[in-house]
């Protein structure tokens, strides 16, 4: 029953006009045609038919009834589109695609041949903005006007529509509304396809010709650019306007260029090169970037300096509006550009409100005409808006932040952690140097299993800016008071000018918070603090300037120190100052970081730090021991900070002689010198030098003056310069350290002490510090 069935539907459906196909091997893919586009033309063939449907190939041909159509082009699978033949008798004819291999199929009707053309201008849209200027000063000016025109049958599709004429012209006034008369009109051509009512439908055709217009001689001239197109060979003509003649044209729709007589010669936005136009993208209340431009002036830019009244603006304005009407602020002489005929100037572009814009500079002379200036220059078909800036204002908001250090941290109930790290960046606001404006940051813990927006999570006031990152954020710091013994998560969060908390883990706040990306912190007793701190030993009592000595410190911290290894958290330094001095109030005192060395009886934990002591005289030798960072310090004496706390006459006293291993050095020159500095140093070893291959190593050192450098200072290595004499001269530049460092240099042979030189070398007094050693000047 079906088989009979479907030879029935087949001539049914044909009968309605709805597509049938040919499938002469009986496989594979047919053509479908479901529409086209103009469904008429007239007799005398030559419309572009764009033809929909399915199944399309590369070489497929067309028929309208029996007529082969012309030009044929291949869009897709779904589109073709091909011009209609010439034809004897008007009608309805089927449109039948016919691919490569034989296979086809038609649309019944579809396309009807006419007798009379009728023509319609259904909408034509001028494209050029509301205005334009030009300040070229020259005696004829040029300019390209582009429109669009619809004309159904005609413009839809691939290609040029037939019939259509077009011209652009120029007024100096236009009647209301406008008229052809009120215009000089010159020819206009085919530019391509463009889009009508809908995305895609190439509904349209674009033209575009080229007025040309009188300079100004003295007061600035506006004219009236316009488009027209005709579909009956001039006879009639509708011309085009920015939003549509289907609604009437209106001359405020009109494009206004304005030119003016210039007074300077050249300008452009930006430096000296010609570069794209510049496209920035700032943040509200941000600072903004510094923007340049320049400009010349025959006679006047070409003295060195300012050149004598001439004046420059950087403005600010929306896209498609007349730049004469932007935001404008006076920019400032910068310098001499391009072997000093030209002058630069600058300001700084300030965002306003969230939003897009165009920038661009101004410049006059002797308060004359203002000529606007674009990336490209004035010389390059003068002022356009697309060879404006452009910039895009988006409202402040925190971009991102993390925890940055440590993931761990441990604590005692009632007792400051260690610091910890948080960064924060936001566009605009974090780039520049310093804190950002507006920006708030808390440190904070609570548990696991909740969110740290919950209440249950406890949040430290406003934490401290620490410094700027690479990357252009901000490091904040602050430590968490040690809560209640037990396991904890703490993160960082940022806000903006008082808004919504932004949470942040380790891995960022780009994918949300997670609590396994919190930070991990215990806490724990009181009974877990530093109950006792030791100057267990100092391997000498007596030791030249530069030779090696060993000091160990024995710290406790209840519950921690009986486990092998290190307590987390602990740091331990050794020290050294003056003899009789008190290493807890004094600043005169130099503390190197001691390393964990092993694990004692009484749950007491050894650290060791091994240095190399400079200053020569009575000295004396500490230790101290920190749970939370360096905020606080228990200092370590003989008998232990837990037996009458600490005492000057526990530290543990050390003789500094002069150096003797090698014969003598020195830090040759200068004493002072700014950052960038080349200083020398020399030494001397009877047998060894003067010797370029000597085993010599050599070190510039810098720091405070107070502390030892045997432990505090900072050393780089220097290089061998030259023999002078008996000597190996050294050599190695300052550093950026900070005015007020003081410096000196350092040797050793193979290895060995080291001798430490000062200004009147090692063999006077020993290495004796002030007047002696180097400091950096600003």
């Amino acid at each position: 029953m079906i088989r009979r069935v479907f030879p029935v539907l087949a001539i049914a459906l044909a009968s309605l006009g709805c597509p049938s196909t040919s499938n002469p091997d009986g496989g594979g893919a047919y053509p479908i045609v479901t529409s086209v586009s103009p469904a008429q033309g007239p007799l005398t063939g030559g419309t572009l038919v764009t033809v929909n449907g399915v199944n399309f190939v590369t070489g497929a041909t067309v028929r309208f009834d029996d007529a082969p159509g012309t030009e044929v082009a291949f869009v897709s699978s779904a589109r073709l589109t091909v011009k209609s033949p010439a034809v004897t008798n008007p009608g309805a004819s089927s449109v039948t695609v016919v691919n490569p291999d034989g296979r086809s199929g038609s649309l019944p009707g579809a396309f009807t041949f006419t007798t009379v053309t009728t023509r319609t201008i259904t909408e034509a849209v001028l494209d050029n903005p509301a205005s334009a200027a030009d300040a070229s000063g020259t005696a004829l000016v040029s300019v390209a006007v582009s429109a669009q025109v619809q004309v159904p049958g005609a413009t839809a599709g691939l290609g040029q529509g037939s019939g259509v004429r077009a011209q652009v012209g120029f007024a100096t006034a236009v009647s209301t509304p406008p008229s052809d008369a009120d215009f000089t009109w010159s020819p206009a051509s085919y530019l391509g396809d463009a889009d009508g009512p809908s995305p895609g439908d190439l509904a349209r055709d674009a033209y575009t010709g080229t007025v040309t217009v009188p300079g100004a001689t003295s007061a600035e001239v506006t004219y009236v650019l316009a488009a027209r197109f005709s579909v009956d060979d001039g006879a009639t003509w509708t011309i085009a306007d920015r939003d549509g003649a289907a609604n009437g044209v209106d001359g405020a729709q009109l494009s206004r260029l304005t030119v003016a007589r210039a007074s300077v010669d050249w300008c452009k936005l930006g430096g000296e090169a010609i570069e794209p136009p510049p496209s920035l993208m700032l943040r509200t209340g941000a600072a903004g970037p510094t923007i340049f431009g320049q400009v010349y002036k025959q006679g006047v830019t070409e003295v060195a300096g300012a050149g004598s009244q001439v004046k420059g603006q950087l403005g600010l304005g929306a896209p498609g509006t007349d730049p004469a009407t932007w935001t404008w602020v006076d920019a400032a002489f910068n310098r001499d550009t391009n072997s000093n005929a030209n002058d630069e100037f600058e300001a700084v572009l300030t965002p306003p409100s969230a939003g897009s814009y165009k920038f661009a500079f101004r410049f006059n002379h002797a308060d004359g005409p203002w000529t606007y200036c674009d990336a490209d220059g004035l010389a390059n078909g003068g002022f356009t808006e697309a060879q404006a800036g452009s910039l895009t204002v988006t409202a402040a908001a925190i971009d991102r932040c993390l925890l940055q250090f440590p993931a761990t941290l441990m604590t005692v109930q009632g007792q400051p952690s260690a610091l910890v790290y948080g960064r924060v960046f936001s566009t605009g606001l974090t780039e520049p140097a310093g804190q950002g404006a507006g920006i708030d940051g808390e440190l904070g813990f609570g548990p696991f299993a909740d969110a740290p927006s919950m209440p249950s999570w406890t949040w430290t006031s406003q934490a401290s800016f620490n410094t700027d990152v690479t990357g252009g954020g901000d490091e904040y710091q602050a430590r968490i008071a040690g809560p209640a013994p037990g396991s904890y998560a703490y993160a960082w969060r940022f806000r903006l000018s008082g808004g919504a908390w932004v949470y942040c883990d380790l891995d960022g706040s780009e994918n949300g918070f997670n609590a396994a990306q919190a930070g991990a912190l215990t806490a724990m007793s009181p009974g877990t603090a530093i109950s006792a701190c030791r100057l267990r030993s100092v391997s000498a009592f007596s030791v030249m300037s530069g030779g090696p000595v060993t000091g160990a410190v024995r710290v406790v911290v209840p519950g921690v120190s009986g486990s092998a290894g290190a307590t987390p958290n602990l740091r331990v330094q050794v020290g050294v100052g003056a003899q009789g001095t008190n290493a807890s109030a004094g600043t005169s005192w130099g503390w190197g970081e001691a390393a964990f060395s092993s694990d004692e009886a009484m749950q007491e934990e050894e650290w060791r730090l091994a240095f190399h002591p400079a200053y020569t005289g009575n000295r004396a030798v500490s230790g101290r021991a920190s749970l939370d960072d360096g905020g606080t310090w228990t200092y370590c004496d003989l008998n232990g900070s837990d037996v009458g706390g600490y005492e000057v006459s526990q530290q543990y006293d050390v003789q500094v002689t002069p150096h003797a291993d090698l014969d003598w050095c020195n830090l040759q020159s200068p004493l002072t010198g700014p950052v960038g500095t080349t200083v020398y140093g020399r030494v001397y070893e009877a047998g060894v030098t003067p010797n370029a291959a000597a085993p010599i190593s050599a070190q510039l050192g810098l720091g405070v003056e107070s502390e030892d450098p045997g432990l505090a200072w900072t050393w780089i290595n220097a290089a061998f310069n030259v023999t002078a004499g008996n000597d190996n001269e050294y050599q190695a530049a300052l550093p950026d350290a900070g005015a007020g460092t003081r410096y000196a240099f350092r040797f050793t042979l193979d290895g060995g002490s080291f001798c430490y030189g000062d200004g009147d070398g090692s063999t006077t007094a020993g290495f004796s510090g002030g007047a002696n050693i180097g400091q950096v000047v600003p």
